[in-house]
């Protein structure tokens, strides 16, 4: 579990590192900080792995939260993504902790086994998808 005082921009760091950096630089992407802080939610940062106009943006507050694949001005969260791209409950983010580091490896399972073609930059076959994503993302919700 994340100390309700650790930096939130060293939590991010630690665990881009650890567990997305194996998967995305050898792909050409690189982890860019873009901002840390305090406000009144508490201690916050965000960054993003970036390849020209692709990004996997990463927001941290007290756990892993948003997380959003973004080629250009499309930007989709990682949910409705999976979600189009058949992973159904296979996905492994964000239905564990994630207030700890198995948030970032589970994240990085999800896009290993999901979003391959976001990682190899495939535009084609990535804009498919995130059609899809887009449409289950604008989904009024469900009562139940």
């Amino acid at each position: 579990m994340l100390d309700s005082n650790a930096p939130r921009k060293d939590h991010l760091i630690e665990g881009a590192k650890a567990h997305l950096d194996p998967l995305l630089v050898p792909a050409g992407f690189r982890f860019v900080l873009e901002g840390e802080g305090t406000s009144s939610g508490g201690v916050f940062a965000h960054g993003a792995y970036v390849n020209g106009n692709w990004r996997l943006e990463l927001h941290v507050r007290w756990m892993l939260g948003l997380v959003r694949l973004s080629r250009g001005d499309e930007s989709v969260g990682i949910e409705p993504f999976l979600k189009a791209a058949g992973a159904g409950r296979d996905a492994r983010f964000p239905w564990t902790d994630v207030a700890s580091m198995q948030a970032f490896a589970d994240l990085a399972s999800d896009l290993e086994r999901y979003c391959g073609d976001f990682i190899a930059m495939r535009a084609e076959a990535f804009d498919a998808i995130a059609v899809e994503a887009k449409a289950i993302e604008n989904e009024p919700p469900r009562l139940p």
